[in-house]
């Protein structure tokens, strides 16, 4: 039995033996990501090789096109509006993470330093570019406030090795972030600044490769999905050499340059210059649209020496479609036995060759799994370790010659070309999870959110092990029960729902498949929504190509919402009010409809879509995740994930009424942002929070002015869950799609300023059982008072009493009626307000 896949049937248990081999094989430490045959399956089966399908359909403009230079606008944008910005109210944000388990996401590049194999940087395709002073052994950010963190190719200046280049922006994979151009350092990677010429280049928004000259100091060549281009001036200018989609890129010592395209054509030119390319073997290399990725690579010590990888886009077949070889730097080429069982290349999201540095013979190819030569490719071993599947990039030690790193869908990894299949995860705080949806627990920093090819993750309180892969695959959407803490559900891509009755258990699978029978003609998105009702855990409503399917008892038995008769197409979230029997709206394009007592009703037969009453400009869009206000259960919020140009951020009114009524809520948000979630503060009314394709926004004021949360680096923030905390506190959960979850936490001390100026406010006696005398300056005395309002709520929002302060400096309330517990008040004037927490005690 292969080795990977006999340790995976083994099950999370050897996890628990806790042991950690630096350089050897390190089983333990990587058995927690290591995939069985069903995850890879669904992984990589059906002719789906990820989210991006769905993700272009719901991003595409109103042109039907991913726009390019979007991201250089909303950063200035953002900077032209940072001395307005309002006060956060974020006491404490977190990126959270573990001290022990390694868990990195999807990875397109790697550099290590040609002077010091201890430095190292690996950009995340979405996630931004980390660095390591210690060979991965830890790593911090580098580029968090930075217009693009899709970074996807690294290059060093041989000839000034102070000078280190990275590229942005992913053409295929699983969400297609866009990019912006070219980065450059001239401290050694300690910094960087982007290079203005490429910011105005469209086809640099999606760079795959990059090489610099091995003979000029200013000359750089950067291949992207539409090109090779080059600089010889430091990059001040670019010309295009070679159209196409370049998937390989070298560089020669002569001058000269190979470059290979996606589909399988190779160019060659003597000296790199402009009208030099020549297309060479274009009658003996196989070519054409079953042709993906052709990989080259060349021996470092033996440079000549070159190896082109022609891989296959066939879904269900391997790879490997042929390996050629060239002892001259690419003038002449034969052909090697190719017959590595390494998976599937689907569409060129994925593949990559390795050659030993020292040794033109030793040879490791990988694509969703993993073979190496000693042979120069004519014996293959399969048993070679990977870490984790879909693999994309390489990168070599200078000192330790054995020994290279592995970028792949699972972060970065520390591999060798011994023989001996050694495998080192090097993860730990290479925090780039791309999460899909999550959801937070009852207490503390409990949560469970679901990744890009990574499966399913468990968040809580524990220094022991506050982070576990609870369940596999792609993971998709996954709640907790309010109710019953041990009850949780997660998902599979394509609609497949899970559920465990263990979750607070130390080692928990979530396993049980409680997928609804849907019809085989209804659609399911790759990420497929459903919801849980807040209030009954055992409610779940899950959306489909033909309407709702509901489950009141964990998913034991399903029916349709609507009736099997009556198909509801359109659908793209829904929303569940926080009621035993609750309304529950759905929202999708042309569509908008909501079901009163949808846990009890008969099924539907006859329904009101009242999509006619929103803006004409957005009826068509994709619209991101619905959340309703804690505070109105008839009150909805949601924004466009489409990058179009109406408002990408709206409030709903009387949603469950014949006339709803849409307001624009955008403010000053940057054009064209799209707008995943806006969820509203349990306890603070008019106080939302947006997750958008840039980071993390806020608003005092119900939108008018909204400012940006710069402790959040520029990531996409795909889901939001807020929680109202017993002790007078809430906790912001936010799923990134790129740097994991973020755990911030509201204090509701703070001074929230909504213009120039600032009010002081002070309370006592705090607790308080009898009265509280309410201190405040800066407020006008002079007509209108109606503007200056005090208002008390409870931890729920509820308004409990109101008053127009009654005196210059100073206002009495009595406290005798109240029942005991924690209160929130606010002051409020001229569109400036304060807020802060007292007790009454008795």
């Amino acid at each position: 039995m292969n080795k990977k896949i006999l340790l995976c049937a083994i099950g999370f248990a050897v996890l628990a033996i806790g042991v950690t081999v630096r350089y050897g094989t390190n089983w333990q430490a990587i058995e927690n990501f290591c995939e069985s045959k069903e995850e890879m399956a669904r992984e990589h089966g059906g002719g789906e090789p990820g989210y991006y399908a769905q993700w272009f359909d719901t991003h595409k403009n109103e042109y039907g096109e991913i726009p390019s230079g979007l991201l250089q606008e909303w950063l200035d944008h953002d900077n032209a509006l940072a001395s307005k910005r309002l006060t956060s109210v974020f006491a404490t944000v977190e990126n959270l993470k573990s001290p022990t388990v390694k868990q990195g996401g999807r990875t397109r590049g790697i550099l290590i330093d040609a002077t010091n194999d201890n430095n190292v940087w690996a950009g995340s395709v979405s996630g931004g570019l980390f660095r390591s002073v210690d060979m991965g052994e830890s790593w911090l950010p580098v580029n968090d406030a930075n217009s693009s963190l899709a970074v996807t190719c690294l290059a060093q200046n041989p000839l000034n090795t102070q000078e280190i280049f990275y590229g942005t922006g992913e053409w295929r994979g699983a969400t297609g972030p866009t990019g912006d151009g070219l980065w450059k350092s001239t401290n050694g990677g300690v910094s960087f600044t982007q290079i203005p010429s490429t910011a105005t280049i469209t086809d640099m928004d999606k760079c795959n490769f990059m090489k610099h000259s091995l003979t000029d100091v200013n000359t750089l060549y950067v291949g992207t999905s539409n090109g090779l281009y080059r600089t010889i001036d430091d990059g001040v200018t670019w010309t295009k050499l070679v159209t196409g989609n370049v998937s390989g890129l070298l560089t020669f010592a002569d001058g000269s340059v190979l470059v290979t395209m996606v589909a399988g054509a190779v160019y060659r030119s003597p000296t790199g210059a402009a009208a030099s390319f020549v297309r060479i073997n274009q009658t003996v290399f196989p070519s054409g649209s079953l042709i993906g990725l052709v990989c080259l690579e060349n021996c470092r010590s033996f440079p000549n020496v070159v190896y082109a990888w022609f891989t296959n886009e066939d879904y269900n077949g391997e790879a490997h479609n042929s390996l050629w070889k060239s002892s001259n730097a690419g003038r002449n080429w034969q052909k090697i036995i190719c017959n590595p069982a390494v998976g599937s290349g689907y569409q060129a999201y994925n593949g990559v060759i390795a050659v030993n540095p020292t040794d033109t013979l030793q040879l490791y190819v990988a694509s969703v799994s993993a073979s190496a030569s000693i042979d120069g490719g004519l014996n293959w071993d399969d048993n070679a370790e990977y870490g984790h599947s879909d693999n994309h990039v390489v990168a070599y030690f200078t000192g330790e010659p054995n020994w290279f790193m592995l970028g792949n869908d699972g972060g970065v990894w520390k591999t060798s070309f011994d023989g001996t299949y050694s495998l080192t995860n090097v993860n730990i705080e290479y925090i780039t999870l791309q999460f899909y949806a999550g959801d937070y627990g009852r207490w503390g920093k409990w949560a469970v959110g679901g990744a890009q090819d990574n499966g399913t993750w468990r968040f809580r309180s524990s220094t022991s092990t506050p982070l576990t892969k609870v369940g596999g695959a792609d993971g998709g959407y996954a709640f907790i029960s309010r109710q019953d803490s041990t009850l949780a559900y997660a998902a599979w891509q394509n609609g497949v729902i899970l559920r465990t009755n263990t979750f607070t258990n130390n080692s928990v699978t979530i396993n049980t498949t409680i997928t609804p029978p849907f019809r085989s003609s209804e659609s399911k998105d790759f990420i497929n929504e459903f919801q849980i009702n807040p209030a009954d855990g055992k409610q779940l409503y899950v959306r489909s190509g033909q309407g709702i399917w509901r489950t009141l008892n964990r998913g034991t038995s399903w029916s349709r919402l609507n009736d099997t008769t009556t198909n509801i197409g359109g659908i793209m979230s829904l929303a569940i009010t926080n009621e035993t029997d609750p309304t529950v709206y759905a929202l999708g394009r042309a569509t908008f409809i909501s079901f009163a007592n949808a846990a009890t009703c008969a099924p539907v037969t006859t329904y009101s879509n009242r999509y006619l009453l929103m803006s004409a400009t957005i009826r068509n869009d994709a619209p991101g995740e619905l959340s309703i206000d804690p505070h109105d259960l008839s009150t909805l919020y949601y924004g466009y994930t489409s990058y179009s140009s109406p408002s990408r951020a709206w409030k709903v009114t009387g949603a469950n009424t014949a006339t709803p009524v849409w307001t624009s809520i955008m403010g000053n948000l940057p054009l064209r942002l799209p707008v995943y979630q806006i969820q509203a503060d349990p306890i603070e009314p008019n106080t939302l929070y947006a997750a958008t394709d840039f980071g993390l926004y806020y608003t005092y004021d119900g939108g008018v002015t909204w400012s940006k949360e710069t402790r959040v680096p520029n990531v996409p923030i795909l889901n939001l869950k807020f929680r109202a905390n017993a002790d007078g506190t809430a906790s912001l959960f936010a799923f990134t799609h790129g740097r994991g979850l973020w755990y911030l936490t509201v204090s509701y001390m703070a001074t929230h300023e909504v213009a120039e100026g600032k009010l002081n406010l002070s309370l006592f006696p705090n607790p308080s059982s009898q009265y509280l005398r309410v201190n405040y300056d800066n407020l006008p005395i002079s007509p209108p008072h109606s503007t200056n309002k005090i208002s008390v709520f409870d931890l729920q929002g509820k308004l409990i009493c109101e008053k127009v302060p009654d005196g210059i400096s100073e206002t009495v309330f009595d406290t005798q009626t109240f029942a005991a517990g924690t209160y929130l008040l606010r002051l409020q004037t001229n569109g400036k307000e304060v807020t802060k927490k007292f007790v009454v005690m008795r």
